[in-house]
């Protein structure tokens, strides 16, 4: 039982000592629901959303909006499995705007971010972390590699740039393979 506890709270130090990847202090998360009656489309909720960033954005207390689908500690989670040289690989899958590196200070350690107009590429722009880069790739940079495919038929990915980590769950949570697509919410024009 001792053994046990010790090696328990050795793990856990471990992790809780891990970077995060990202920083909280100074955030606010803010989610709204469209009521259960009213049938709205992936348009309309874009719409509403950009409406709402653009209000938040005129507030001088307001330094910077950003949007993420799972948002860090909701303890939700959209993973995906993918097949690399016969290995199969999981990865934990996120979308973001242009803005989140800045809101949840992320740093990143190759390539770039998301910025306006990756939407209009010919493939989809991902930004990975180091620990799926390292398991797709092995040594070599995975910034400009294409990403492998998870089902038969879509759109092709290419990896932007690579972070630390990301650990959405908490300081206690394990390094996952994650990465983030872009979402552009200003490609929606609002009424």
């Amino acid at each position: 039982v001792v053994c046990a506890l010790f090696t328990s709270i050795a793990y856990l130090t471990d992790h809780y000592n891990h970077p995060l990847g990202f920083s909280y202090e100074r955030v606010w998360q803010l989610s709204f629901e469209r009521p259960p009656t009213a049938e709205s489309t992936n348009r309309e909720n874009r719409a509403a959303t950009q409406r709402l960033m653009r209000a938040l954005r005129t507030s001088k207390n307001i330094e910077e909006v950003a949007c993420i689908h799972i948002s860090p500690f909701s303890f939700s989670a959209w993973n995906t499995t993918f097949d690399v040289s016969g290995r199969n690989i999981s990865a934990y899958v996120n979308l973001a705007t242009e803005q989140l590196p800045k809101v949840l200070d992320m740093p990143l350690t190759g390539g770039r971010w998301f910025r306006p107009g990756d939407e209009a590429l010919s493939w989809i722009p991902i930004v990975i972390n180091e620990k799926l880069g390292r398991e797709i790739y092995g040594n070599v940079n995975p910034v400009g590699q294409i990403f492998p495919e998870m089902s038969e038929g879509e759109k092709q990915r290419r990896v932007i740039g690579v972070i630390s980590d990301f650990r959405q769950d908490g300081k206690l949570a394990e390094v996952q393979n994650y990465f983030f697509e872009y979402i552009n919410m200003a490609a929606v024009s609002i009424p």
